[in-house]
């Protein structure tokens, strides 16, 4: 217990430390077309790790005992999670102009790059709450704090390189970083029930592959749209939407139909 709450300290400081060092090195302008990029890339990435840690923790834990259950309950639980999170996250990617300047205004364009790098470094957040569940599930706490402690110490030169050359190569740090946290969480917590960071990528890689797809799609219909921003907004959120269903269904991808099948099962028991 107390190395959980160790550990939630040292993050909680880790994802502050960013906005400190924009603010003490770069003007309040560009700390403020940062802060609302981020307030935009949080909104899908950090409600969808929220839910996913509190819904996949005790549902691991009931069968922590049963490690060929435990897999595969973790391997259905990260390929819908990745699903639903790349789509989101690029999606928003794709409509970052028209979405900043429809719900904020012009004065707010420089931070559409921000919002659109920030989607990428901020996709696999759920990805890495799901590893970590798996560690404190387990009962080794203790490798959750060591994993923290070294990813953080890893952002040293990260800060250093926002900070020498600027913001965007900053975020664009933060997407490595991740990566490397990602590397780091999986092969750890796959240690304990067979299932490495290799593995974890080639189960949502058809997941990432259609996200990226549908979203160069909706971002290439941004240009092709003569529209007003948030008439172009809908319709490239419609698009998407559609894409994403009409792909999905046509293929009979094995990710989205256990995700609809859970929907409807839910839906048929409100009825």
């Amino acid at each position: 217990m107390v190395l959980n709450l160790v550990s939630g300290l040292i993050d909680t400081t880790y994802r502050n430390i960013y906005l400190l060092i924009i603010g003490k090195f770069f003007s309040a302008t560009e700390l403020g077309y940062y802060t609302r990029a981020e307030q935009f890339a949080n909104l899908p990435s950090q409600n969808i790790t929220g839910v996913i840690q509190r819904v996949s923790y005790p549902v691991l834990t009931s069968i922590q005992d049963n490690k060929p259950q435990l897999k595969s309950a973790y391997q259905k639980l990260i390929k819908s999670t990745m699903l639903i999170t790349f789509v989101l996250m690029l999606l928003m990617a794709a409509v970052a102009e028209p979405l900043v300047l429809t719900l904020i205004g012009n004065k707010w364009l420089p931070s559409v790059i921000y919002l659109q790098l920030l989607c990428f470094a901020g996709m696999f957040y759920p990805l890495h709450a799901l590893n970590l569940n798996i560690l404190k599930v387990q009962g080794r706490s203790d490798l959750f704090l060591k994993l923290e402690v070294i990813k953080k110490l890893l952002a040293i030169p990260v800060i250093i390189c926002g900070i020498l050359f600027g913001i965007k190569i900053l975020i664009v740090g933060m997407i490595v970083l991740s990566m490397i946290a990602l590397f780091l969480n999986s092969h750890w917590s796959g240690k304990f029930i067979n299932y490495l960071f290799k593995d974890q990528i080639k189960e949502i890689l058809p997941s990432f592959i259609l996200a990226a797809f549908i979203g160069a799609i909706v971002y290439m219909i941004g240009y092709v749209i003569d529209a007003a921003n948030f008439w172009k907004l809908i319709m490239q959120f419609i698009g998407g939407i559609i894409l994403y269903f009409l792909i999905a269904e046509l293929t009979k991808m094995e990710d989205y139909l256990y995700i609809k099948s859970i929907v409807l099962e839910k839906l048929r028991k409100r009825n």
